[in-house]
């Protein structure tokens, strides 16, 4: 398809176009259609006895626009296929569950290389992906273009996967909100991105910014392990950062500005700078950098978390203490720093880490960060934390150094 209309069209699966063998759409304009079950715009899909993947190619001035999906993928659906996104736009369609503009079923591999999502939206309040939504067994590739201003109320405003792979070694995640704020529902989480446990995402390059989350998480979450409802223990999200930037995300009211943690993540080098997180209610305000949730891991080895702003505790990074649940005894987050640079945060108390869970200095700087209300400039250590330096350095933090409470 190099040009044309497809508007006004009404199916079960792909309300514009249905594709069940190889396609490509580099101009043209596919608009106002509307799926019944998903794929608003596109809906490309191979069947499980055909031997070969089909791919579909957009690019160009293609334009998926002002389509609607009353499940799922508003604007584009692949399932057992391939997407490459070279360029085009996918933009202001609507899903009322997940994946507003584009949905990345199981069995696909997919490529982001250019081309805006942009302005998508879920306005259900159980689902997510206001951008992109991932199933479990996919893999998508980010080198390029942009992800921006996508809507959800739960999960993910930009990209939400859940047991899928993500590597991303350009590209922008930016301008993206999760706007609920009924935490019972898990509402307002990941203005940016969302990992749902089993993910696996590396950023090598790129940047997520800009992003604004209700509740919790603005540019990243990292879901923990969990029992799924047969018994089988589902592996946490494992989230690696090698290059990229996290950087200007924001929650309104709760933790986690830059990342919120509950499952594993590791820091090689890249940046999280300028989050903030606001709230003074219990759990709120802290982690502007990094919030290590109870249980979760975080190591860095290398990268800078810089001028980032919590309202309560834990300007660059908050660790979580450990709980008690019906007998069961859960540890503190734990953040392993060996070879990072912490600088220039604020909080009211634990400018540079606010600890209360397990914190183990072994290399790397913590310098030039504030306590604006209470202590613990460079670092805080809570009642119950635990905490060990063999190497490292906390100097030039305001009004003082390491601080462990009695």
């Amino acid at each position: 398809m190099t040009g044309g209309m497809v508007k006004g069209n009404t199916a079960p699966y792909g309300g514009g176009l249905g594709l069940y063998g190889e396609a490509t759409v580099t101009g043209g304009t596919i608009q106002g259609n509307t799926a019944k079950v998903s794929g608003g715009g596109i809906d490309a899909f191979t069947s499980s006895t055909a031997t070969t993947i089909r791919t579909l190619n957009l690019g160009g001035s293609a334009s998926v626009i002002g389509n609607t999906a009353s499940d799922n993928s508003g604007g584009i659906a692949v399932s057992r296929s391939k997407l490459v996104m070279a360029g085009g736009t996918v933009s202001n369609n609507t899903a009322v569950n997940t994946g507003g503009g584009l949905v990345i079923g199981g069995g696909s591999s997919s490529v982001i290389q250019g081309g805006v999502i942009s302005g998508n939206k879920v306005t259900g309040s159980t689902g997510g992906g206001g951008g992109v939504r991932l199933f479990s067994n996919t893999q998508l590739a980010i080198s390029g273009g942009e992800i921006k201003d996508n809507t959800v109320v739960v999960n993910g405003g930009g990209i939400l996967s859940g047991g899928g792979t993500i590597t991303m070694t350009g590209g922008t995640v930016s301008g993206n909100k999760a706007t609920g704020t009924d935490s019972s529902k898990g509402q307002g989480r990941s203005g940016g991105v969302h990992l749902y446990a089993n993910t696996t995402m590396t950023a090598s390059g790129g940047s997520i910014s800009g992003n604004t989350a209700a509740l919790q998480g603005g540019g990243v979450t990292v879901g923990g392990s969990y029992v799924d409802d047969k018994g089988v223990t589902v592996p946490a999200a494992k989230f690696t950062l090698s290059g990229a930037k996290i950087e200007n995300n924001k929650v309104m009211t709760g933790s986690g500005g830059g990342v919120y943690l509950s499952g594993l993540m590791t820091m090689t080098s890249g940046s999280i700078t300028g989050n903030t997180v606001g709230g003074m209610g219990s759990g709120q305000g802290r982690g502007a950098g990094v919030r290590v949730n109870s249980v979760a891991e975080f190591t860095a080895t290398g990268g800078t978390i810089s001028n980032n702003t919590a309202e309560v505790h834990g300007g660059g990074v908050f660790t979580g203490g450990g709980y008690t649940e019906n007998g069961v005894s859960y540890p503190g987050g734990k953040f392993v720093m060996n070879g990072a640079t912490i600088s220039g945060n604020k909080a009211g108390g634990g400018g540079g880490i606010g600890n209360g869970g397990t914190l183990e200095l072994r290399s790397g700087s913590i310098t030039g960060n504030a306590a604006t209300k209470e202590k613990g400039g460079g670092v805080r250590n809570f009642i119950g934390a635990v905490f060990s330096q063999t190497g490292g350095s906390v100097t030039g933090n305001t009004p003082d150094q390491i601080v462990t409470d009695q």
